[in-house]
């Protein structure tokens, strides 16, 4: 049954057929109609390739409406209103399929057993929020430049107020730079640098925006690190083929200046097509963790910086790369994978002009610090064994606690941690004074649409069912991965729990649910016991 119609405000009305035509025809007079003009071609082509991955069309016309660009033809209130329009008639009935598909208690018997442990929660959809890819930002009329360096970070919201550090100080020492935030789950409304209290010369692209086969479906298979990661290598080819960029710096987040990346600069001048930091550029004491072995489980460069000259060398490399990260960007050790870092341990087979920085200033951090004694000198200036330091990278830093510098090592003896405590300190206070911590609601992409955390059990389900990048928007898919998980088969048990009893030996030893006793105690066991840790609740309820 086709969607209900939108009202349309007296003057956005599309031309009559507009639901029926071909999709070029339809997003050629979507332009024409809503916007009052012909379409740009990335704005048309990102659009198209959309629709053909199974975007609705009401999704399409809602970024259209909701644009600043219409905002500014038809005003803020009329375009609001009418993109709101657009989210009601889809989201509706995806609510409405939902609520049929999970609603329904799970009944029958294994082998006799006479109850099953779960039924989906009634409310799962209620109140579903639009999807977060549903409005899209028009792409920056600021592109294509021609040349210069962009350096870029990937955030979700709730690390603005890194973020703002960060490009502030690479501002700071390189004005000469475009400072790019490619932003994770951001509101479509509020996407321009000031609205998010960066400095006016930042552009944000929103994630949506890349050229990116299968981004959706990213945004189902991975927890928000394992996305923003996964996606670096497509937002640094978008830095070169769709914005114009001759080189592109990535900085994480949580990183900060306190010099000019000289170096770095000078070495894509002189050739380098890449160019990255290892870890630690000698073997690490066995005092604590991080130690060596840690390292190689983690990769050999921390990726948290990585410089690019656009050249045949580095974009063969992304597109290799960005294929291996639309599936394998996971916090997996068991599988040797870590996010997008471990791939790169092949750039020096892969990348013959690649450059290994070894300046004992870049990239610090609390798994090198021990090696790189920080020490301020009477100009202000902080110094990393004795090399002027470049950049701090904050991994695992907690403001509430600056002394403990990381809560990820156990490593950092007192004396180091003495002499850093002073920038330790003044970081923390920065945060805070940039209003961490941020609270920003959800992340879209880590809950359903009802707000519910999506658990790593349904995540890891979801790879075993789609091996290889699915096709449909994020709320068509998590639609077929609810109703896929919670659909009983074999005596009854949800597809999911059968999943987590073989994917756990410890459980398979426990409970043999080739008996009615095994079958009995594994229900009631997940009743009792796995339902908090699974972080089932509310999507599961017990029966």
């Amino acid at each position: 049954m086709p969607f209900a119609q939108p009202k349309f405000d007296e003057g956005i009305g599309l031309s009559a057929g507009w639901h029926r035509a071909p999709d070029a025809d339809f997003l050629a007079q979507a332009y024409r109609d809503v916007l009052g003009r012909e379409a740009d071609p990335v704005g048309f082509a990102h659009s198209l390739k959309r629709l053909r991955l199974g975007v609705h069309r009401h999704d399409i016309l809602s970024a259209m409406v909701g644009s600043p660009e219409a905002a500014h033809r038809l005003g803020p209130e009329r375009s609001a209103r009418q993109a709101r329009e657009f989210q009601r008639q889809p989201h509706q009935k995806l609510a409405t399929l939902l609520r049929r598909a999970l609603i329904s208690r799970f009944a029958g018997s294994a082998k006799g057993a006479s109850a099953v442990p779960f039924m989906p929660a009634p409310d799962l959809m209620v109140d579903a929020a639009p999807d977060p890819g549903s409005a899209r930002p028009m792409p920056s009329p600021r592109w294509p430049v021609q040349g210069g360096t962009a350096v870029m970070t990937i955030a979700a919201l709730n690390y603005l107020p890194q973020v703002r550090l960060l490009l502030n100080s690479v501002l700071r020492f390189h004005p000469e730079c475009t400072t790019v935030l490619l932003l994770v789950g951001g509101n479509p409304a509020t996407m321009e640098a000031h609205d998010l209290g960066l400095d006016a010369r930042t552009v944000v692209i929103d994630a949506t925006q890349l050229d990116l086969p299968s981004f959706d479906d990213m945004a189902v298979r991975y927890d928000t690190v394992e996305l923003c990661t996964g996606i670096k290598p497509w937002a640094l080819l978008h830095l070169f083929d769709a914005c114009g960029f001759d080189a592109a710096i990535y900085l994480d987040p949580d990183i900060e200046l306190h010099a000019a990346m000289a170096d770095v600069t000078a070495a894509m001048s002189q050739g380098a097509a890449v160019v990255v930091t290892p870890h630690a550029l000698a073997p690490l004491e066995p005092t604590g963790l991080p130690d060596d072995h840690a390292i190689l489980k983690s990769g050999v460069f921390n990726l948290g910086f990585i410089g690019m000259r656009r050249c045949a060398e580095s974009l063969d490399f992304l597109r290799w790369w960005g294929q291996k990260l639309l599936t394998r960007c996971l916090v997996a050790f068991d599988q040797n994978l870590f996010t997008d870092q471990r791939w790169c341990d092949l750039l020096p087979c892969f990348v013959p002009s690649l450059h290994v920085l070894r300046h004992p200033g870049y990239n610090v951090a609390y798994w090198n610090m021990d090696q790189r004694p920080l020490q301020l000198d009477a100009a202000g200036q902080w110094h990393a064994a004795g090399q002027p330091l470049v950049f701090f990278h904050f991994s695992g830093f907690d403001p509430k606690v600056p002394e403990a510098c990381s809560r990820h090592q156990t490593r950092i003896d007192a004396m180091t941690l003495a002499s850093a405590l002073p920038l330790l300190q003044r970081y923390a206070n920065s945060l805070l004074k940039q209003g961490w911590p941020m609270v920003s609601g959800p992340n879209p992409y880590e809950s359903l649409p009802c707000g519910l955390h999506i658990p790593l059990l349904l995540r890891q389900f979801y790879r075993q069912l789609y091996p290889e990048p699915a096709v449909g928007s994020r709320a068509q898919l998590l639609q077929a991965l609810l109703t896929k998980a919670f659909t009983p088969v074999q005596g009854g048990l949800p597809p999911l729990l059968r999943f987590l009893h073989h994917s756990r030996p410890d459980i398979q030893s426990a409970f043999d649910l080739d008996s009615q006793e095994g079958v009995a105690d594994f229900t009631q066991w997940v009743r009792c016991c796995a339902s908090g840790p699974l972080g089932l609740q509310g999507i599961a309820k017990p029966g």
